[in-house]
């Protein structure tokens, strides 16, 4: 590698790398780069620990255009995908905690990084390494001769690493690392950059949804910063939530809210839906109407999912009774119509919701199926866009609303 390239690639690192869109796009221009400059690269792993509530470990794999894709049989997988482009692939993964304790990992000539090393530097035909490190199998087979990983930083609680795999007879040489060394800072850089950006959009995302923290990100910040929506809304609330809380221990409490809460919002998700919030064991989600969505649909959506969140929930029950657990009832209103969507609050504390009488009338509506003992309600503006049967469970009044309300249960 010529100083010229070393160069070269360290001002495409600070100048161009920074602006492409994504962690595999770096990775892979990266990779490229140091393929054509001899260093017969075949397959890079990054590795980055990082602060979010659900990921513990952000894992990608570039491979050259000669590699099939790798295969993902991982119990801790929370996102999965993969990136083609013209020099090869890249495989991002997303890992929920609990990822770094497994014996895969340790298996890993990257364990050795967790433990303290800075770098590492392997012949991978070795025998001996082979048989310590079952990874060496793999890459032998694909044709590579050298392995070298190093630590792109040294925070513990957010450690980055890399390691880069050629197929150099030689490997490596030493002018080969001294460079590397030279230019892994400035890779480093650059992938935090990516890093920030990709954990700033993944947790609004998760706690304040997809759509509502997309709006944030492009500038709808201001209070009082809302828009007019129509939508099917979900209003739902478990029963006897404060018998169930003073009989329970809180640690334990706060596991089956959570399991219960991840019956609903799989299902809304899988519809399409966005939960927007949560209160104590309450959740308000919503299902807008937009230019490919239209209000039949939405509801129609709406309503696969209270139905499958039902599903799921009565799973989730039986295996709480084997245990010999109480069961959870819960109540789901299901409403349509016109709602204020957007920025609601005070300067220093704004939350991203909806509000208006549609709203507290789903409420009322939930209210209404605790009192019928049924598991799902609809009023009568939801029905009539839904091509479903529903039979008429009667007109009811309603706190804060002059006419009786018409609710129906689905058949």
């Amino acid at each position: 590698m010529t100083d010229f390239a070393e160069h070269r690639l360290s001002k495409w690192l600070l100048e161009e790398a920074r602006y492409l869109g994504s962690i595999p796009e770096v990775l892979n221009g990266f990779c490229s780069a140091l393929a054509d400059e001899g260093f017969g690269i075949r397959r890079a792993t990054l590795a980055m620990k990082t602060l979010h509530p659900q990921i513990e470990v952000l894992r990608y794999v570039w491979m050259d255009e000669n590699i099939a894709a790798e295969k993902m049989d991982n119990p801790f997988v929370y996102h999965h995908d993969t990136y083609q482009f013209e020099r090869g692939s890249c495989i991002e993964t997303f890992l929920s905690f609990g990822c770094t304790t497994t014996a895969q990992l340790q298996k890993s000539p990257f364990w050795l990084l967790f433990e303290g090393r800075t770098s590492v530097y392997f012949k991978v035909n070795d025998e001996k390494t082979q048989i310590q490190y079952p990874l060496f199998k793999e890459l032998s087979a694909i044709g590579a001769t050298t392995y070298f990983a190093t630590r792109l930083n040294n925070d513990e609680q957010n450690l980055h690493m890399m390691s880069l795999v050629s197929n150099n007879s030689d490997g490596f040489d030493k002018d080969q690392i001294a460079q590397l060394e030279q230019l892994i800072p400035i890779l480093s850089l650059c992938l935090e950059l990516k890093l920030q950006e990709l954990v700033k959009t993944t947790l609004l995302d998760v706690y304040i949804g997809h759509t509502p923290g997309q709006k944030v990100l492009s500038g709808s910040i201001k209070p009082g910063d809302v828009e007019r929506v129509e939508a099917a809304i979900w209003y739902s609330d478990l029963r006897n939530f404060t018998g169930l809380s003073n009989e329970t221990k809180p640690h334990e409490m706060v596991t089956w809210l959570n399991e219960y809460f991840a019956c609903l919002v799989e299902s809304i998700y899988g519809c399409n839906g966005e939960v927007l919030k949560f209160v104590g064991d309450a959740m308000l989600a919503i299902f807008p109407v937009t230019e490919n969505v239209s209000s039949q649909k939405s509801c129609s959506e709406a309503l696969s999912a209270a139905r499958e969140a039902n599903r799921r929930l009565a799973d989730w029950n039986e295996a709480r009774s084997n245990k010999r657990l109480p069961a959870l009832k819960h109540g789901i209103a299901l409403h349509y119509g016109e709602v204020l969507y957007g920025n609601v609050g005070g300067l220093k504390r704004l939350d991203f919701t909806v509000i208006g009488a549609t709203i507290n009338l789903a409420a009322r509506i939930e209210g209404l199926s605790s009192q019928l003992d049924v598991s799902l309600l609809a009023s009568s503006s939801f029905v009539g866009y839904c091509d479903d049967a529903f039979e008429k469970a009667g007109e009811f009044e309603a706190k804060g609303f002059k006419k009786k309300i018409e609710c129906y249960l689905p058949c």
